[in-house]
């Protein structure tokens, strides 16, 4: 078995010896460099699996070395250390490709460190030469295996990874390759976007190329739990701190320990629960209802909503530290609308997943129904387009799906919205969207007989939206 040959970084004499010995010990075998221009120069003489290098360093710092190294081609794996810990060295490291970065308290942690080197070198292990390293990540590669899900649609998608994610737009390939950087780093995410363009599978995909991916991943519905049990869902609570509460109970910040936290719908928080998630984020503490004992929880938050949270700001019904927090890695999720490249490919994943599922076997949809699809705006996105290929599957069982088939809107037939899509160009878009909007919320409010628990499930909205869009349309039975 080949021994992993690793370069360490640093200009403390003290560090450089305490790293070497500490990692000589678990069989690794070990170069060390005083400072970046020293480290460049090893890494010309000699190939390294991984380099462990300080982020801030007199001279070339690790920054800088990391982007030589990348631009150089050398290929090997760049932890960075940092002895602040402060967010935006890591966030611009992971930026600039780092594997991962590791505040001092992590760098101590044997256990921590360990984990880290060891998730390195089994995406690039040693023995390999670096033809054959390239050759081995091409095969792995997240996004290869993506495509080749879209060009052989009846290959059964990944549960993991990006593999969920389907399209080839410029859009979805720089959210894939942010994906892949930051899942590598423990800096807090929030991810953005309308309703149904996949916001949850991102939050999966990042814990599943993360360190954490084998601890727990948990949600929170933050809209779809009532605000007198939120507080007890999230940070649980001691036997009598209320009156059902007749034994002790974990919340899912415990239960989440050392992994993945989401909390989807985090504008539907209240206030009173924003201040006290901003602690956790802030001092990696809480404590549970009805008790006076401090907590500390190693979590990583993902946050998620449909919302504009700088308004939400602005308007005062969420918090601006909070945001700031919240809002160290932004992923935005654009519409369906604006990436319609995507959309035969998406389109045709769901057919084969929905006549694997089925048992049925629908050959294909027409490029009329393509067509027809690309020219509605899908208020739902993604989700939306999902129900209509599974409706067509289910009522048609074999042939084509045709645009006749594919009843976008519950009152309203493909065809002649198709009609009446190419007729109306003089109405403007927001006005024509706040209608189809209007009279999809309607229709599914009676689909449901108004239940609204029910209606936003189908919608794909959380509660609370739907409260709010019958309000503003004012919608009644």
């Amino acid at each position: 078995m080949s021994i992993a040959n690793i370069l360490i970084g640093d200009d403390k004499k003290d560090v450089r010896d305490s790293l070497s010995e500490k990692l000589h010990q678990e069989g690794y075998e070990i170069t060390t460099a005083e400072d970046g221009h020293d480290a460049l120069e090893q890494l010309r003489k000699k190939r390294f699996n991984v380099v462990l290098t300080k982020a801030q360093m007199p001279g070339m710092d690790g920054l800088e070395l990391l982007n030589r190294i990348k631009s150089s081609g050398i290929d090997t794996k760049v932890i960075l250390t940092t002895e602040n810990g402060t967010i935006p060295k890591a966030i611009e490291a992971v930026k600039f490709g780092a594997f991962h970065y590791l505040d001092k308290f992590d760098v101590s942690d044997d256990s921590k460190l360990k984990r880290v080197l060891e998730a390195a070198l089994e995406s690039h292990p040693p023995g390999l030469m670096i033809d054959d390293c390239r050759l081995m990540i091409e095969k792995i590669s997240p996004i290869n295996n993506r495509q080749s899900t879209i060009n052989n649609p009846k290959n059964q998608p990944s549960e993991k990874g990006l593999h969920h994610l389907i399209g080839n737009s410029r859009q979805m390939q720089e959210i894939y390759s942010l994906i892949t950087r930051v899942a590598a780093s423990n800096a807090t995410v929030l991810i953005g976007g309308e309703t149904g363009t996949g916001k949850n599978l991102v939050a999966k995909a990042i814990y599943h190329q993360s360190l954490r991916c084998r601890r727990p991943f948990i949600k929170v519905d933050c809209a779809g739990i009532p605000e007198e049990l939120l507080e007890s869902d999230l940070f649980g609570h001691l036997r009598g701190a209320f009156t059902t509460a007749v034994r002790d109970k974990k919340g899912k910040f415990e239960l989440a320990d050392k992994g993945t936290l989401l909390l989807d719908d985090i504008d539907c928080l209240p206030m009173k629960l924003q201040a006290k998630l901003l602690r956790v984020l802030q001092d990696r503490e809480f404590e549970k209802l009805g008790g006076i004992s401090t907590q500390e929880v190693d979590v990583r938050i993902i946050a998620a909503s449909n919302q504009d949270l700088q308004e939400a700001v602005a308007n005062k019904t969420f918090r601006a530290d909070l945001f700031y927090r919240l809002n160290v890695i932004h992923i935005y999720l654009p519409p369906l609308r604006d990436r319609l490249d995507d959309l035969e490919a998406l389109a045709e994943n769901f057919l084969s997943v929905y006549n694997r599922k089925n048992g049925m076997n629908i050959s294909g949809i027409s490029p009329q129904a393509i067509k027809m699809m690309k020219n509605y705006s899908c208020l739902g996105n993604v989700r939306e387009l999902e129900n209509a290929i599974e409706r067509a599957v289910v009522l048609k069982q074999r042939g084509y799906i045709e645009p006749e088939d594919l009843k976008l809107l519950s009152q309203q037939n493909a065809s002649v919205l198709l009609e009446k899509l190419t007729v109306d160009h003089h109405i403007p878009l927001r006005d024509y969207l706040k209608n189809a909007e209007e009279q999809k919320i309607l229709a599914t409010l009676k689909q449901y007989n108004w239940k609204r628990k029910d209606t936003a499930e189908a919608l794909g909205i959380s509660r609370i939206t739907l409260y709010n869009k019958i309000k503003e349309y004012r919608l009644e039975r």
